[in-house]
């Protein structure tokens, strides 16, 4: 949407603001793996191995984070890039706080724990769960590091080398 619409969008409603929230290009490769066999009958029947997907990952991620970074050096005081990691474990009232701040929203304890009662991952995956005739499982494991187990190094290696340079823009580590 950002990549095609996005300037239409900056224009029409000029105090709109964009908050991208990324992900480490490592579990997004796990993570669209296990998605397409869910999702994708040709896919998973196929069945192909996890390198396919972590292989196109290598390559469409860093395409997708530079049409983001482009569009937030043009609109830069209406942009925000949050790491989903940061909005796990010890650092999410942190990051939610800088969200907040950034749409000149209220940002209290109360408010930060409403937010977080309300969006907590096994309460989602619960409710996905008890949906009546749509197909369970969106919300997989909302793990960040799924990759270290489910991925051959050499594959996520290769991944990481191609796109080194927005990881690091992102501040994410490069260790394999």
């Amino acid at each position: 949407m950002m990549a095609s619409h996005g300037d239409l969008v900056a224009r029409l409603m000029p105090r709109t603001r964009f908050i991208f929230i990324v992900r480490d290009p490592r579990e997004v490769a796990v993570s669209l793996w296990h998605h397409k066999l869910r999702t994708e009958p040709a896919f998973a029947k196929r069945s192909p191995p996890i390198t396919e997907t972590i292989a196109f990952t290598a390559r469409a991620w860093p395409e997708y984070i530079g049409k983001l970074r482009a569009f937030s050096e043009k609109w830069p005081r209406r942009c925000l890039f949050v790491r989903y990691e940061d909005l796990r474990g010890e650092r999410r009232d942190r990051a939610l706080k800088v969200m907040l701040d950034f749409l000149q929203a209220p940002a209290s304890p109360p408010v930060l724990a409403g937010m977080w009662q309300a969006t907590d991952f096994d309460a989602l995956r619960s409710r996905e769960k008890d949906k009546d005739g749509e197909k369970a499982g969106f919300f997989r494991a909302g793990k960040t590091d799924s990759w270290r187990e489910e991925a051959p190094p050499e594959a996520i290696a290769d991944l990481v080398r191609k796109a080194e340079t927005p990881m690091k823009r992102l501040g994410y580590p490069l260790a394999v």
